[in-house]
């Protein structure tokens, strides 16, 4: 019985704990997501300070400088002092950034006594300090943030390949309370600071300026059409006055939103400078204006010239009109035509439509003999009376061949 007596409460114990066992392994797994703050908390009723810093975020060109500010909350705590430090790293030969006026504020200054501040460097790290104190027993307290004092941040003149952050030295930001009757010594509150400033120094914006000068000319046209095209940092700049010269004559326009400015001049003659002059900065720029050649005069369409006929007289002269084109006067015939009834024709036979005087007897030049006719009529008679005879003539032969044959 002792020895089974003894088997039971050893295994009662060994269950009792396995059941210890696994409770402290809940308990440890329910711990360990929960942060643990070692910090000295807070002493006195209220609650722990705050401190932030704003903006959280600069992004600076080179040798840019911008503004921060740092605020704190006492959480409703009565205190007597408040110190801050900020840290940040910095390359001593060729610092990315650099602070600089460190200002109190007015609302701060009205409550407390701030010295030190300091702005100081470090084994390449540069730490900004600031110690302020209330007087005698005239202790503060709010519940609401309160802005403590403002700093510069003041670019380098290279950007920076990574953001450079200004942080708050948590071992060195603290709020002390005012001493109360129980106690000798003032407490310090738990100071939790939030947030950080990320700085960064970007590349120097293009701020170049430029001019595109550009002209058109046509046959048809009898202005010369200039533009200009006005850009900074590549991009196209408007409401800028630019002035256009070209052969003495000068003309204005304002760039539009596309940097668009355009004049139109007369045109001159060739191989004359265009000039385009702006202001605000931007360069001048000359082209030479270079005119179309070959450029038809008057009307483009070409018009055949009529070629007069020759004249009995021999003569081809084609200042007038030509034969048989209307007329007025005499002289408004070529040669040796003449005005006829409203036509030009030869005199010498004025119903001649070609003046090439056909009918006109050629030993005497004057007259008209009239020429034998060869026409149709003429040839098929005498045509249709040779074969008659051909016919008859054959017809005898073979009447007459058989009698001869009888005899």
């Amino acid at each position: 019985m002792a020895l089974s007596s003894l088997k039971s409460k050893s295994l009662l114990l060994s269950m009792l704990g396995v059941v210890i066992l696994i409770v402290g392994i809940v308990i440890v797994v329910l711990l360990m997501p929960e942060p643990q703050d070692t910090r000295r908390q807070a002493a006195v009723q209220g609650g722990t300070a705050k401190f932030s810093i704003s903006p959280s975020q600069m992004d600076l060109d080179p040798e840019e400088k911008k503004t921060a500010t740092v605020a704190f909350s006492p959480e409703g705590a009565t205190i007597a002092a408040v110190s801050v430090r900020l840290k940040f790293p910095v390359d001593s030969d060729n610092p990315a950034i650099e602070a600089d006026n460190l200002v109190i504020t007015t609302q701060a200054a009205a409550h407390f006594r701030c010295n030190p501040q300091s702005i100081t460097t470090v084994n390449d790290e540069t730490f900004i300090d600031v110690s302020c104190s209330t007087s005698g027993t005239n202790h503060y307290t709010a519940t609401s943030f309160i802005d403590l004092f403002t700093f510069d941040v003041i670019a380098g003149e290279e950007a920076t390949k990574s953001p450079v952050t200004i942080a708050f030295d948590a071992q060195k930001t603290v709020v002390t309370a005012a001493i109360t009757e129980e106690e000798r010594t003032a407490p310090d509150i738990a100071a939790i600071p939030t947030g950080s400033l990320r700085v960064s120094v970007e590349e120097p914006p293009d701020m170049t300026k430029t001019t595109e000068l550009d002209y058109d000319v046509s046959c048809e046209s009898d202005q010369v059409t200039a533009e200009a095209i006005l850009k900074e940092g590549g991009n196209e700049k408007g409401d800028v006055k630019v002035k256009f010269t070209y052969n003495n004559v000068t003309k204005e326009d304002i760039t539009d939103e596309d940097g668009v400015a355009t004049a139109n001049l007369p045109k001159a003659g060739e191989d004359l400078k265009l000039e385009a002059i702006p202001e605000g900065g931007y360069p001048s720029k000359s082209v030479t204006v270079i005119l179309p050649t070959n450029c038809p005069t008057g009307n483009t369409t070409p018009t055949p010239t009529p070629t007069a006929s020759p004249t009995a007289g021999g003569t081809n002269d084609t200042t007038g009109a030509i034969c048989n084109a209307s007329c007025v006067v005499s002289r408004d015939c070529a040669g040796t035509l003449t005005c006829i009834n409203g036509v030009c024709r030869d005199e010498r036979c004025p119903n001649d439509q070609t003046c090439q005087c056909a009918s006109t007897d050629p030993t005497t030049g004057t007259g008209d003999t009239e020429l034998p006719e060869t026409g149709f009529d003429q040839t098929m008679l005498m045509t249709i009376l040779g074969v008659i005879f051909i016919l008859g003539g054959s017809g005898l032969f073979f009447t007459f061949a058989p009698l001869k044959t009888q005899e």
